[in-house]
C-alpha cells in the first residue's frame, strides 16, 4: 500500500508543472487587421475604377486590373512582414492567391478558346476561385492579423545635453 501511495505522489508531482502551465494567462496580443482591411479597401477602389472604366478602354483598364490583382495578393503579406511575421505573410498570400489561381487554371483547362461565352458552365471555376479568395481575405483579417504586445521597458539613456552630456530615462513600448 505504501508503494502505491508513493507512485501516486510521484505521478502527481510530475503533472503539477503541466497543470500550472495550463493555468497561466495567454500572452496579450494586438490586432492589426484594420491595416489589411484598409489595403483591401484600396483594392476595392481599384476594382471599382476598373468596373467603371471597363476593359474596352485599352491599356488603362488592363493596367488597373493588374494593379488591383497585384495589390490584393501582395500588399497584405507585405503588412504581415512589416509586423515581423513571415509565416503569416506566406499564409496570407496562399489563402488569397491559391483559390483564384486554381479557379483560373481549371477554367483554362476545361475551356477551348472562343468556346465559352455568357452563360457558359465553366465560368463557375473562376467564380468559385474568387469566392474562395474572398473567404481567404476574411480569414486573413480575423485569424492571421495579430501580434504579441511588446513589453513596456524603461532604460537609461546617455546623450548630448544642453551643456554637454546628459542622462535620462527612455520608455519603450
Amino acid at each position: 500500500m505504501c508503494r502505491l501511495q508513493f507512485l501516486l505522489l510521484i505521478a502527481g508531482l510530475a503533472l503539477v508543472p503541466t497543470w500550472a502551465r495550463a493555468q497561466e494567462a495567454p500572452a496579450p496580443t494586438r490586432w492589426y487587421g484594420w491595416q489589411i482591411m484598409l489595403a483591401d479597401a484600396g483594392v476595392a477602389g481599384l476594382t471599382l475604377g476598373l468596373a467603371t472604366l471597363g476593359t474596352d478602354s485599352g491599356g488603362t483598364g488592363v493596367g488597373l486590373g493588374i494593379a488591383a490583382l497585384a495589390a490584393f495578393a501582395l500588399v497584405p503579406p507585405a503588412i504581415h512582414l512589416a509586423h515581423g511575421s513571415p509565416r503569416d505573410a506566406l499564409r496570407s498570400f496562399t489563402v488569397r492567391a491559391a483559390p483564384l489561381a486554381l479557379g483560373l487554371l481549371l477554367f483554362g483547362v476545361t475551356t477551348r478558346p472562343g468556346q465559352c461565352s455568357e452563360g457558359c458552365s465553366q465560368l463557375i471555376f473562376p467564380l468559385a476561385g474568387a469566392v474562395g479568395s474572398g473567404i481567404g481575405m476574411i480569414y486573413d483579417w480575423v485569424a492571421l492579423s495579430s501580434e504579441p504586445v511588446p513589453a513596456l521597458a524603461v532604460g537609461p539613456v546617455l546623450g548630448p545635453g544642453g551643456r554637454g552630456r546628459g542622462l535620462g530615462l527612455a520608455l519603450r513600448f
